[in-house]
């Protein structure tokens, strides 16, 4: 098993590494996802569908931008919005 620094500092091309790593995006994505959805539908009032809405893209935004800065070492594309919209696209996949 690595050491718990390099679990959490520096780049890494270490599958496992980045599964762990992913993980904790993962799970940090969720918890911004669901505290937006219970903050807006609790505090503002807005309705559950909206705020959902709104606490999914604000979790996929945090989830990717997570991932390219410290999950992953390389980039699969150079266009950052294609590779941003094919992201998405897999994120609303595993919504539905």
């Amino acid at each position: 098993m690595p050491k718990i620094q390099t679990v959490f500092k520096g780049k890494t091309n270490n599958t496992l590494l980045q599964l762990i790593r992913y993980s904790f995006v993962g799970g940090f994505a969720f918890l911004v996802d669901f505290g937006t959805l219970a903050f807006l539908t609790e505090y503002f009032h807005i309705h559950y569908l909206v705020s959902a809405g709104i606490a999914f893209i604000l979790g996929l935004m945090i989830n990717y931008y997570l991932s390219v800065k410290w999950v992953f070492n390389s980039r699969a594309m150079e266009n950052r919005w294609l590779e941003f919209l094919l992201f998405s696209l897999i994120g609303l996949v595993g919504l539905g």
